[in-house]
């Protein structure tokens, strides 16, 4: 077995366990990795935003697409915000653009690719059962009830308040369940380096 060979296998596994380490306490050796993780991401992120500047903003100008030229000067607004005090105001043009296009992209995709096929698969049944019937009402109580708690124009009092206590309970299922899901996605990859380990020290994992 070759150094190189020996450093890709072992390199992995020292980073895994100081990083694993950080469970019994905050020492040097997490620091060290904390640093280099976020050092490397952000090492990364500025190379891609440069080749992403290269190939969507310099070359396309460069061969004649002027068009994109209004788009760079709105981004170059929002650096107004790094700006002295008097021309930080500058920055708001930049976000008002990206957040009404954000916000008109977000509700047209939201009806068209959510919640009228979802409407149109409720009422597109054949066949129903009574367990559709079921999920068609629950569906569209948590549609409703969800979408009444976050009417912030009148306060939650009488009706219009134990309807937005019912959406927010909704949310909290909705939101367990997604955390859940998520700690299972750590389970799985927290168990996929420990056999990986296992595996590179020459063990004989199932």
């Amino acid at each position: 077995m070759t150094i190189a060979e020996i450093i890709a296998i072992w390199a992995p596994i020292i980073t895994v366990i100081l990083a694993l380490s950080f469970v019994f306490a905050d020492w040097p050796g997490w620091r060290f990795i904390e640093t280099l993780l976020i050092g490397g991401g952000a090492g990364h992120g500025v190379v891609s935003g440069l080749r992403t500047i290269q190939a969507q903003i310099i070359t396309p100008i460069s061969n004649g697409s002027y068009i994109i030229i209004p788009a760079v000067i709105i981004g170059v607004l929002l650096y107004f915000i790094h700006m002295p005090q008097r021309y930080r105001w500058i920055q708001r043009y930049g976000y008002i653009w990206i957040v009404g296009t954000g916000l008109g992209i977000v509700v047209s995709t939201m009806l068209q690719g959510n919640i009228l096929p979802v409407i149109k698969e409720s009422i597109s049944i054949v066949g129903p059962t009574p367990g559709d019937y079921f999920n068609q009402f629950l569906s569209l109580i948590t549609f409703v009830t969800v979408l009444t708690y976050f009417i912030f124009a009148m306060e939650h009092k009488g009706v219009l308040g134990g309807v937005a206590r019912v959406g927010r309970n909704f949310l909290m299922i909705a939101f367990g369940l997604g955390f859940s899901t998520l700690l299972m996605t750590y389970y799985g990859v927290l168990l996929e380096r420990i056999m990986w380990i296992l595996r590179a020290l020459g063990f004989t994992i199932m």
